[in-house]
């Protein structure tokens, strides 16, 4: 018997220019990738990762197995988007990378059901029976582009998890609730995730000034143009969906909301930003996260 409990990432989407399969050991556990080209549509490539158990011979280890498989699952959740490739949670309906939403007709709220699908039915002519075709609603379809297989990456970060700063291994969590998030709560977590940031790379100038981009993460310029972390950090004590809704306590009165074009320069730079911190603090090269 030879009974091995696997978990698999359902597949994202990722053209990989130079990929080799790679597999590595973790306490006991066997983690792997694989890795499926799309000729027509390289960006379309899917990519998935597997962790796989050592043989398991009765009841208690399957649920201890279970239970220390999942944690490494969570772990390896919150590093894939640290590694390049889109995140696993990102929400299907709606984009805060471009300030767009989807409508779903057929959901429902959160703990609400509905009998749309059997009205829809009802209104069906037989000939739209006839000529009707299966589409599935996608959503918002997240893509990257990579060098090598991610799981490089993965491998150093898990070896070297357990030294990581609690700072770094809260801004992890930060980030991929940031990328999980499916509403304007959005800007209140980078606001922290920006809060943690200010502490790492310290700055004391007037926001002109700031030169921490072009010094620590010149890569990320061109995402940047001519905002700095301070801009960012503004919007985030300044704007009423971020960390502060008052503006004056007295007469209890709001900030001003969030621009379109805020929303999207405070979303796509934080992102960038976390994500080479992280990378950063890892000994990892810096990554240059493309916006979709």
């Amino acid at each position: 018997m030879n009974n091995k409990l696997d978990f698999r990432t359902k597949h994202v989407y990722v053209c990989i220019d130079k990929y080799e399969a790679h597999s590595f050991d973790y306490k006991g556990w066997i983690i792997s990738d694989d890795y499926e080209v799309n000729e027509r549509s390289p960006r379309h490539s899917q990519y998935s990762i597997c962790i796989t158990s050592p043989s398991i011979s009765n009841q208690d280890e399957l649920a201890d197995y279970s239970f220390l498989g999942q944690k490494i699952a969570n772990t390896i959740t919150e590093l894939i988007p640290i590694s390049g490739l889109p995140s696993l949670n990102s929400p299907r309906f709606v984009s805060f990378n471009n300030n767009q939403a989807i409508a779903d007709y057929s959901s429902s709220p959160n703990g609400w059901t509905s009998n749309y699908e059997s009205i829809l039915s009802s209104l069906e002519t037989e000939n739209d029976k006839k000529t009707k075709l299966t589409v599935t609603m996608q959503g918002f379809i997240h893509t990257s582009m990579l060098e090598q297989s991610p799981l490089y990456d993965i491998q150093h970060m898990m070896e070297h998890y357990d030294d990581a700063e609690d700072p770094i291994k809260f801004l992890l969590f930060l980030n991929i609730s940031i990328l999980s998030a499916n509403n304007i709560n959005v800007f209140m977590l980078i606001g922290k995730a920006l809060e943690i940031v200010e502490a790492i790379y310290p700055y004391h100038g007037k926001e002109k000034d700031d030169k921490r981009i072009e010094t620590f993460f010149p890569e990320l310029s061109k995402i940047f143009g001519g905002n700095t972390i301070k801009t960012l950090c503004h919007w985030c004590n300044e704007r009423k969906e971020t960390r502060h809704y008052i503006k004056f306590k007295q007469e209890r009165l709001p900030h001003e909301p969030l621009s379109k074009e805020e929303r999207i320069v405070l979303y796509r730079c934080s992102n960038s930003l976390i994500i080479n911190v992280i990378r950063n603090a890892f000994g990892l090269p810096h990554l240059f996260v493309e916006s979709e």
